[in-house]
């Protein structure tokens, strides 16, 4: 289908050549300024999931990170000879109430880093189409389930027929709703694995501290 054709369909034949009279009809400039509107909100929505799927890489990052680090540490501790000073069975064996708080902090840093992990994993997990929506498809998200092919079909058909500016600004309705929930999802899920990344950061701080205290005690 030609551009012209496209044109003709959204706003009806050109208007004749009229010095006096060049503009849009008020219904149309109405319609073409909250369609772009509507793509403005729909890109700067795109534009945040964008940025919070990379803040929810580096946070996912740091955490392994602090989270191997610890791991390091405590395989090399065991695994030193029997008789150096820095060996953690002597160690734990010298100062049982410290050993005791110090497991406390590792095994909590530990959960804060699953926490954090599960949060980042999940807020890039794909959300299914909401079923409340007046449309059942789109074609400006064409998504839909092996079983629903063909209504997707017939309707997208229909669409490309003959597809009103209505029909259009419902369209993107439906897809800034769809947006905005998978937005306040990812928000939500970024925010528990950056809390969960500050409080295993803080206890993994609070272990070091507990076994430099052992060890140059010992």
């Amino acid at each position: 289908m030609s551009l012209s054709r496209i044109l003709s369909i959204l706003f009806g034949p050109p208007p004749e050549r009229n010095p006096n009279n060049t503009n849009l009809h008020a219904g149309d400039e109405d319609f073409i300024r909250t369609l772009a509107h509507a793509q403005t909100g729909y890109e700067n929505a795109q534009n945040v999931i964008k940025a919070i799927d990379t803040k929810t890489t580096i946070v996912t990052g740091l955490s392994t990170l602090a989270a191997g680090f610890l791991i390091a540490l405590i395989k090399w501790s065991i695994e030193l000879d029997d008789t150096s000073p820095a060996n953690l069975e002597q160690v734990v064996t010298a100062f049982p109430k410290l050993s005791t708080l110090l497991f406390i902090f590792v095994g909590m840093s530990f959960l804060n880093a699953f926490f954090c992990i599960a949060a980042s994993v999940w807020s890039v997990v794909a959300r299914q189409r909401p079923k409340n929506l007046e449309n059942p498809f789109t074609i400006l998200f064409p998504a839909y389930r092996r079983a629903e092919a063909k209504a997707a079909y017939r309707y997208i058909e229909e669409r490309l027929r003959d597809c009103s500016k209505s029909a259009i600004l419902k369209e993107y309705e439906d897809q800034l709703r769809i947006v905005g929930m998978i937005l306040g999802h990812k928000l939500q899920h970024n925010r528990t694995a950056c809390s969960a990344l500050l409080l295993q950061i803080l206890l993994l701080g609070c272990a070091l501290t507990t076994i430099l205290v052992m060890y140059v005690s010992t």
